[in-house]
């Protein structure tokens, strides 16, 4: 098994982040998400407010805020993949929202996740060789803490054939 200070030196990597958006999510790079933190249990991303993320009503646009979340959860299951002897297959199964206030301001994503749970998971898959599911939380605030939005995402994890 490879270690995840490798996965994350990479990740955080201004260079090697951007690069990682360009190619794999474009929209990402251009809405100006940024990693502020992450370690083998939780990853903490940010999303600006700008002309970009706006709705038309001035507020932050569902898609930017949706887009930021499940980047937060996603990393977290590419690091724990970056681990294993097998390779998976990953997609997200279902999603849900839940909006408390207007994001006016940048909105900082946490997602807090023990790295076992999503051992668990590839376990499963190995050994049943079928989708398996894992549903991860990632909650949205402000600077000050103020919780703007939740989503939860279910992630289907298939061990590659």
């Amino acid at each position: 098994m490879k270690t995840t200070s490798s996965f994350q030196k990479m990740i955080t990597s201004a260079l090697y982040f951007k690069a990682f958006l360009l190619f794999r999510l474009p929209l990402a790079l251009i809405a100006g998400i940024k990693i502020d933190f992450i370690d083998k249990n939780q990853c903490k991303v940010a999303l600006p407010f700008k002309w970009l993320n706006k709705n038309p009503f001035g507020s932050m646009y569902f898609a930017s805020l949706s887009m930021a979340s499940e980047l937060s959860t996603g990393l977290l299951v590419l690091q724990a993949i970056d681990n294993q002897e097998y390779q998976f297959s990953i997609l997200v199964k279902q999603m849900k929202g839940n909006f408390e206030k207007k994001g006016m301001e940048n909105i900082y994503f946490e997602c807090h996740l023990k790295q076992e749970l999503l051992f668990e998971t590839f376990e499963k898959t190995i050994k049943s060789d079928s989708w398996e599911s894992i549903t991860i939380e990632s909650v949205g605030k402000t600077r000050d803490g103020e919780i703007c939005c939740t989503f939860e995402y279910e992630w289907a994890i298939r061990k590659s054939k």
